[in-house]
């Protein structure tokens, strides 16, 4: 069963970018987020791998890890 998950992208410097994304999905598969991952970048205009994701559970807010893109 999916979970339902914030997106909000960390600049190189620790800003928080303003878009963030709720995705459903299953937090223990952080590989399946990619996509998502790199759309929301896109929509904030960062440039390739200069920048972390934060991963939190939509319903408490709970930080549950980061991601940073190497593509």
């Amino acid at each position: 069963m999916p979970d339902t998950l914030t997106l909000t992208l960390l600049t190189s410097d620790g800003r928080r970018c303003a878009r963030a994304r709720q995705v459903d999905a299953d937090a223990q598969a952080p590989h399946t987020l990619l996509p998502h991952v790199l759309e929301l970048a896109q929509q904030n205009h960062l440039p390739g791998n200069d920048f972390e994701t934060e991963v939190a559970l939509a319903d408490s807010g709970k930080v549950i890890y980061l991601l940073r893109c190497l593509v």
